[in-house]
């Protein structure tokens, strides 16, 4: 349950699906046609129509005459009916057993494909390197690499700084003011340990998290700690999208101000409203960003008043 909503949920275990599918395409596959160089496995998660699903993209490649080829598949990963997606909800669902899978096949560190004495293939990561039978014979290990997709909305929450997302950058601790600055400096790279170590000094009041600019957008540790944040995948669409609603928006402004006549007076108040709107865009940033810094706190303090006023009253 959330809250009062009842949220139903199934998940698969990734690593499984990953040794089914090798052991099927070995099987089918002519006895040394199939090659298997390099494989990156994909984890999306995204909300969508009462939904929040999550997705594994298995791809394997292969080098032929200094040509690089693939091929691709997509599976049903996970899936919760849900009215939107928080942390709450992916830890106490489906985003526990996910991380947990990707974590073992990330240790093993390959994909090995052994043939046991009746001539059928089974594939099997590191950790399961030991055959099943004594007569099992080794016919392929492959490599594999994990990598995580989805919008910043979700990566905020997979690494533990949800509600940050249009506050501070995903990759580095730079706030939105600086990264939107022209020529601005190069902040420092996020990884796992790095936010797990800044939540610690959170906790132990080493960095005062009051202070939006020293709390950096990090409210708990990483709920996904198996693909570390350089293995995050853009998510190219919202960024079209973005960038054709500015053009879009521009011209808007640019058709009207050619087929209207505007007088001096009218150009220099647009002006001005201009730089209003963008500074109440700051203060209502500031403000949702002291919001969510200081919910927890605020409650907290209520909790302890009331605790106060019980026992005066008692």
């Amino acid at each position: 349950y959330y809250g009062k909503e009842r949220v139903k949920w199934s998940a698969k275990k990734a690593d499984e699906i990953v040794c089914l599918y090798f052991s099927q395409i070995m099987n089918e596959a002519k006895e040394g046609t199939l090659r298997m160089e390099h494989v990156d496995l994909s984890v999306s998660i995204d909300h969508g129509k009462g939904f929040s699903r999550a997705t594994l993209v298995i791809v394997h490649r292969w080098q032929e005459d200094g040509v690089w080829h693939e091929k691709e598949e997509c599976f049903a990963l996970a899936n919760a009916k849900c009215r939107k997606d928080n942390r709450d909800i992916l830890i106490n669902t489906y985003a526990t057993a996910i991380n947990d899978a990707l974590k073992r096949i990330r240790d093993a560190g390959v994909i090995s494909v052994f043939q046991d004495m009746t001539g059928n293939n089974q594939a099997l990561p590191l950790y399961c390197i030991a055959p099943q039978d004594v007569g099992d014979t080794l016919v392929m290990s492959c490599p594999v690499e994990l990598w995580m997709s989805g919008d910043f909305l979700f990566f905020a929450i997979a690494v533990g700084k949800e509600g940050s997302a249009s506050f501070w950058c995903h990759y580095c601790d730079l706030s939105h003011r600086l990264w939107q600055a022209t020529e601005h400096g190069v902040g420092e790279e996020w990884t796992l340990a790095r936010i797990i170590a800044h939540f610690e000094a959170i906790e132990s009041g080493v960095v005062n998290g009051k202070v939006p600019a020293e709390r950096k957008g990090v409210r708990t540790v990483p709920i996904f700690d198996a693909i570390d944040i350089d293995h995050y995948v853009l998510c190219v669409l919202h960024m079209q999208i973005g960038a054709v609603n500015g053009v879009y928006d521009n011209l808007v402004a640019e058709l009207q101000a050619g087929c209207e006549i505007f007088t001096e007076e009218y150009i220099e108040a647009e002006k001005q409203f201009d730089k209003a709107k963008q500074v109440m865009k700051v203060a209502r940033d500031d403000q949702r960003q002291f919001e969510q810094t200081h919910v927890q706190y605020e409650r907290q303090l209520k909790k302890d008043l009331r605790k106060t006023n019980d026992e005066q009253v008692r």
